[in-house]
């Protein structure tokens, strides 16, 4: 047959991991699976060149699965500003192909479609500073979905089905979020939010999360 789909069986309709992920790679955009409690979390200490990251964290990065199946330690550059992320780099050896890497600027995070001819590509996690003997700020810009629910750096998002006007709740105050926002947004009580005999199409309504 001319065609195959992901139901055929049988050593004749093998699917290569690439056409898999390809298929996740449109259903679900890059990001940290929301399922172990412990989502990517950076564990590291002033007083320590090193950081590590625990056993079972799972992300999607280009449609392909990336899952951290035992503890892993990563070595903190002093005196220095960067960002930490999680690559699948096809041009490793098997098995060695999900990897934690540093780079000095956004501009150079990999963005390459694992699905077609490319071979590298990256979800950014953290920025750190560093100083002489340890980690001196962290800034977390991880994005975990899942029931539901987003996390973007920090700031738990949980939107609701209203077609109309979606009701975003939020679990952190966002005064200290920098951004543009591009879209009309009003923080309103859940209780008005409720109450409106009518809901404007263009504004996105924020709830402080209890």
């Amino acid at each position: 047959m001319a065609i195959q789909t992901l139901y055929d069986n049988g050593e004749d309709y093998q699917i290569e991991s690439k056409y898999d992920g390809a298929v996740y790679a449109v259903a679900t955009p890059d990001c940290i699976c929301a399922s172990v409690g412990d989502e990517f979390t950076l564990h590291y200490s002033s007083s320590n060149l090193s950081a590590y990251f625990e056993a079972g964290s799972q992300a999607v990065i280009g449609g392909g699965f990336f899952k951290i199946t035992s503890r892993t330690t990563i070595d903190i550059t002093a005196n220095a500003t960067y960002y930490i992320v999680a690559r699948i780099d096809l041009t490793k050896p098997n098995g060695q192909r999900g990897l934690f890497e540093s780079i000095t600027n956004l501009s150079n995070a990999q963005s390459d479609n694992l699905n077609g001819n490319g071979s590298k590509r990256d979800l950014v996690l953290y920025k750190i500073t560093s100083g002489a003997s340890g980690i001196s700020s962290v800034e977390d810009l991880r994005v975990i979905r899942g029931s539901g629910s987003t996390s973007v750096g920090g700031i738990n998002l949980r939107m609701n089905t209203d077609p109309v006007a979606p009701l975003l709740k939020v679990s952190k105050d966002l005064t200290s979020v920098e951004g543009k926002v591009e879209i009309n947004f009003k923080v309103i009580s859940e209780s008005s939010y409720n109450a409106l005999s009518s809901k404007d199409s263009k504004t996105l309504y924020f709830v402080p999360e209890s």
